[in-house]
């Protein structure tokens, strides 16, 4: 069976209607993920764990002080979390020059990005159709945790790209 899973997918030519359609609705979706995440401020996540490393480190050439780890006033930002995210973020500042919330809040959706093409491509890939992984895609928008609950993909919460990871991880097997 995992000898036929990993065969590669025989995409046709020319997609069909719906293919299309679908192709249009996914593409709507991630635009509006990305308007929700440009209008609503970053969760408390956000910026009370990602954002104050992302500065702080920012602020030290790159490099979180060792001092922070060991600063019992600092403890309300956690900093036994890891630090992929806060570090994405501080990768980001450094390219812009400066340190931007503002742009910083367009990691997140990046995620649900990332997240609807593997369930779009491992669906396509376990059922042999496009449709099917196109339709299980779309779908994905109307998952109330993942685009407007508490720790949903726009709202700077760890919740979702950890389960991007999870899900790619797992869809690699």
């Amino acid at each position: 069976v995992g000898w036929k899973l990993k065969t590669p997918l025989h995409i046709c030519s020319k997609p069909r209607w719906f293919e299309v359609v679908l192709t249009a609705v996914i593409s709507v979706e991630i635009a509006i993920v990305f308007y929700l995440s440009f209008v609503h401020t970053l969760g408390w996540d956000g910026l009370l764990n990602w954002e104050i490393k992302a500065r702080y480190a920012f602020a030290n050439g790159g490099v979180l002080p060792a001092a922070y780890f060991s600063d019992t006033g600092r403890a309300f930002s956690h900093p036994e979390y890891p630090l992929a995210i806060p570090f994405t973020e501080l990768w980001l500042y450094f390219w812009l020059g400066e340190s931007n919330q503002f742009w910083a809040k367009a990691i997140f959706p990046t995620f649900y990005v990332a997240g609807t093409f593997l369930v779009g491509a491992f669906t396509a890939r376990l059922s042999r159709r496009t449709w099917l992984g196109l339709l299980m895609a779309a779908l994905l928008f109307f998952v109330p945790q993942v685009t407007v609950e508490v720790g949903c993909a726009r709202s700077g919460y760890a919740d979702f790209p950890l389960s991007v990871f999870y899900f790619a991880a797992a869809g690699c097997l």
